[in-house]
């Protein structure tokens, strides 16, 4: 299948972690001349086969995924978290390798404690969530919950090994980004092939910050969905965000950062310590800012 059919496919795959930065890794990829980034940013489309529950937005058929990709361009991406969430998601690396044998991947890591924070409040304020931080995230010590799981950095590269070669994955660390940001995105960009010296310096602002999330009801943002649907072809996308970030201001409180007791510390620094020591020995990274 990867032969002329694959003419409009991505020539690479931001594939998370959930919650470490892929909205602004996704909208600063979009900013080089030579990158096209899927919109929607996330399609999923390799794990719309799985026998497992999917988000909303998922690409189905074949056509429809190609048609996310300018074939004029000579690199194009997309960024979904959904592809590092193994083993909820079983297969994905071998149906990207069926698809798209020469991929390339960005794999954004985040310390493990601020990544199950951050989880938290995007459940809190797009799924309802009302409960305190430390009942809802139950049991850390099970190696299927699923605030757990996605923390398990080593393990998801490892799945991608098994059908790529090591130098097709890049690991990156989100502290860099945030703070290193010109410097990490010079890197992005030399491993994807495309000119570093061409990047416009358009990479201040932070997108998809848990910050800005609100306590929203629930069902209240697939419901903006689907008016923006009908109704945002016809609206400016600055002008759209700006009216939506007020909106969401006047209506709704924001959502608050938790308290994480050091009992919650512990064990995610049990259940991911292995992981994050394997994932330095196969990086060679030192993620010198976490807290593991």
């Amino acid at each position: 299948m990867a032969g002329s059919e694959s003419g409009a496919l991505p020539t690479f795959f931001v594939i998370g972690a959930m919650k470490a930065g892929t909205t602004s890794l996704h909208v600063y990829l979009s900013c080089h001349p030579e990158i096209h980034m899927s919109q929607p940013k996330e399609p999923h489309y390799f794990i719309s086969h799985e026998n497992a529950p999917q988000p909303s937005g998922v690409v189905h058929r074949f056509e429809d995924y190609k048609a996310l990709f300018d074939p004029s361009a000579p690199v194009r991406g997309e960024s979904s978290p959904t592809y590092s969430l193994f083993p909820q998601y079983r297969d994905v690396p071998r149906r990207i390798a069926q698809l798209v044998p020469d991929a390339r991947f960005v794999y954004l890591v985040r310390d493990p404690v601020e990544r199950i924070v951050s989880h938290y409040m995007h459940n809190v304020a797009v799924d309802g969530v009302r409960q305190s931080f430390d009942d809802h995230v139950g049991d850390l010590s099970r190696r299927d919950n699923p605030y757990i799981f996605p923390c398990f950095y080593a393990t998801q590269f490892e799945r991608y090994l098994e059908v790529f070669p090591k130098e097709h994955v890049l690991v990156v660390d989100q502290a860099d980004l945030l703070t290193r940001r010109d410097e990490c995105m010079r890197g992005i960009f030399r491993f994807l092939g495309v000119d570093p010296t061409r990047a416009p310096h358009t990479f201040e602002k932070k997108h998809g910050s848990a910050a800005q999330r609100r306590r929203y009801p629930r069902g209240y943002e697939q419901l903006l969905d689907r008016v923006s649907a009908s109704t945002m072809p016809r609206v400016p996308r600055r002008v759209g965000r700006g009216a939506r970030r007020l909106l969401d201001r006047a209506l709704w409180p924001p959502v608050e950062s938790p308290v994480v007791s050091q009992a919650i510390r512990d064990r995610v620094k049990q259940v991911c310590g292995p992981e994050v020591q394997r994932l330095r020995a196969l990086t060679g990274k030192s993620f010198e800012s976490w807290s593991l």
